[in-house]
């Protein structure tokens, strides 16, 4: 009986002997890549490390394919600013495949914007930054912030020069920075000329009494800004036009009222500075 069986065990035998040296000779698939996180806009280097094939084919995960050993790959357009890609290798050979898998990530670049609006000390700062998951705003006073609301306003104590900086963050440091620097030059000081008081802002009688009157000189037409607002930032006055050449006058006793005291703040604000003049309501 064993020795009728033992044609078909050795059968066996040869055919386990082939099916392991066939196997031995499958392809495997692999890849590398050398980085897996990228900003849009930036490549990303793929590398076939495929053993024991005749022929590879690459699924990029956007319908795009490839036969290259290696090569470089844009991703554009990722969608909601943040897209993942799987990206599949094929090898064949020896009638049969093997498949590697990874995936990449791509990122929109965030985009930081912001315009200003500046009364007396005040600025009032509108973000309109996009593709971001975080803000952080510097106020060029040694005070900063992470608020991402549409609105945000910051009081400054003093005149002087800021440069405030808007950076938007992303998940894989596709950031973006703006910045714009605010100009604020207190004309208060007694005497204050020149640079520091070009308009030739003065209040007589001053301190602030019922009939004082807040006087400046525009020596060309131009767009300006002129505001008045008391210590706690409520605006008095605001206006935004275009002013002929000339002097000009504001009646503060008017605006403030006959029975109001405090401290005031009257700002001119042109193109590249804002001027304040402060002055007190006894």
């Amino acid at each position: 009986m064993l020795k009728s069986l033992r044609p078909l065990l050795l059968l066996f035998i040869g055919l386990g002997f082939s099916f392991f040296a066939n196997a031995q000779n499958d392809p495997k698939a692999d890849m590398n890549i050398n980085n897996p996180y990228v900003c849009e806009g930036q490549s990303i280097r793929f590398f076939n490390r495929s053993k024991l094939y005749d022929s590879i084919v690459w699924h990029m995960g956007n319908g795009d394919t490839s036969k290259a050993e290696k090569f470089d790959y844009l991703y554009t357009n990722p969608k909601n600013g943040l897209e993942e890609y799987t990206v599949m290798l094929i090898a064949y050979g020896n009638n049969t495949a093997d498949t590697a898998i990874k995936k990449v990530t791509v990122q929109a670049h965030a985009t930081a914007f912001f315009k200003d609006s500046i009364i007396a000390t005040w600025v009032q700062f509108f973000h309109e930054s996009k593709n971001y998951i975080g803000l952080s705003w510097d106020f060029g006073d040694k005070q900063t912030s992470l608020s991402d609301n549409p609105k945000i306003s910051h009081l400054y104590a003093s005149g002087g020069t800021y440069n405030v900086v808007l950076i938007a963050n992303t998940d894989y440091q596709c950031n973006d920075t703006f910045s714009k620097t605010i100009v604020l030059v207190d004309s208060s000081q007694s005497g204050s000329v020149g640079d520091k008081n070009p308009y030739k802002m003065e209040i007589y009688p001053n301190p602030i009494i019922d009939f004082s009157i807040f006087a400046f000189n525009n020596n060309a037409e131009k767009a300006l800004k002129i505001s008045i607002s008391d210590a706690t930032g409520r605006v008095l006055f605001y206006q935004h036009k275009r002013y002929v050449a000339g002097t000009h006058r504001i009646n503060l006793g008017e605006l403030i009222g006959e029975n109001q005291t405090g401290f005031y703040i009257i700002s001119i604000a042109d193109e590249k500075s804002t001027y304040i003049l402060k002055s007190i309501k006894n």
